[in-house]
């Protein structure tokens, strides 16, 4: 046997060696590259994540920027809400509007209004502002031009010791000061028990002062009451209505139909839409209108009224209007129309 073909063997097995072994390299070559690839795609979904992460938190922490930006602008405000009140502001401005009060020549709107609007605000931020603003309107009842100013302040201040002055004053005995505690009373509209009983007490013994017992029913709320103190209210209003003086007659009619619960409390009221006298019949007719209160009678009677052709067209419309809440017949519904028309015609008698 040749040297060649004993090396043959040799050659093969180193070829297969060789191959063997580039197949190797090959293979961990791809391997590594392998690994590579996914080292750099999970690094790039790293940075994505991170990316998004970030842009998530930007909002957030504008937010959060924008916040202290509010607080801080916010807070001069708070400071200045907080900030005691020069001691001697209410009484300088009470002067103020004293003095533009009584002054003579023209009549300065502008810096009343201003002085007003001052008081106002000093007595919504500071308690001892307020004591001195109710103090200087107890002080100025005699006054009527100042007193009046005042009481555009004070009415606007629903406090607790607004409430307590003008029941003090009400309760005072003397006349003046009775007045001005109700009315105060009346503007607040604060609804007291307390209140309502001070009313019901001047109306039942001073039926013959006029501004008095005005006063005194622009005072009277409303309050949750049993069904007898209700009719006891009704009742003592029902005799206003029928009261010697015109102007009490017609507040009480106004006012009775606000206490009215049913067509028995409204008696007077019906009985009023009927008087001879012009201003009882549109106070009736305008309390009617105003009333949630159904009934036959008062149906009736409001049916009637739009049909008179002599009355007064205001009672007329107003008592057409009043129709609107009843459920109406076929007829009832026709007649109501009629008027409705004339209405529309333009016709007035």
């Amino acid at each position: 046997m040749s040297l060649l073909e004993e090396m043959k063997p040799l050659s093969i097995i180193a070829a297969v060696v060789l191959a063997v072994g580039i197949g190797y390299v090959v293979g961990i070559s791809q391997t590594t590259t392998t690994i590579k690839v996914q080292y750099v795609q999970e690094t790039i979904k790293e940075e994505i994540v991170s990316v998004k992460d970030k842009k998530e938190h930007v909002p957030s922490h504008n937010r959060a920027i924008k916040k202290s930006k509010r607080i801080h602008k916010q807070q001069p405000l708070v400071e200045e809400e907080n900030a005691q009140v020069d001691p001697y502001a209410m009484a300088e401005g009470i002067d103020t509007l004293v003095r533009l009060a009584n002054a003579d020549g023209p009549y300065d709107f502008q810096g009343v209004n201003s002085a007003k609007q001052t008081l106002l605000n000093l007595a919504k931020r500071d308690q001892h502002a307020l004591d001195e603003l109710l103090s200087a309107y107890a002080d100025n009842l005699q006054n009527k031009h100042v007193q009046g100013l005042l009481f555009q302040v004070v009415s606007q201040l629903k406090e607790p010791k607004v409430e307590a002055l003008a029941q003090e004053l009400a309760l005072s005995g003397d006349r003046t000061s009775q007045i001005a505690g109700f009315d105060l009373l009346g503007a607040l509209k604060m609804p007291s028990p307390n209140t309502l009983e001070l009313s019901v007490e001047t109306l039942q013994e001073e039926q013959d002062d006029q501004v008095l017992v005005l006063s005194a029913l622009h005072a009277l709320v409303k309050v949750p009451l049993s069904m007898n103190q209700n009719r006891d209210v009704v009742t003592l209003l029902s005799t206003l209505a029928v009261n010697d003086n015109e102007a009490i007659r017609s507040e009480s009619i106004l006012t009775l139909a606000k206490w009215a619960k049913n067509e028995e409390d409204l008696s007077a009221v019906i009985e009023a839409l009927s008087s001879e006298t012009i201003d009882d019949r549109v106070s009736a007719a305008m309390a009617l209108e105003r009333t949630a209160v159904v009934g036959p009678n008062l149906k009736e009677h409001l049916l009637e009224k739009i049909q008179d052709e002599k009355e007064l067209w205001e009672v007329r419309s107003m008592s057409a209007n009043a129709l609107e809440r009843f459920n109406l017949s076929s007829d009832e519904f026709a007649r109501l129309q009629v008027f409705r028309a004339q209405q529309v015609g333009g016709v007035t008698y």
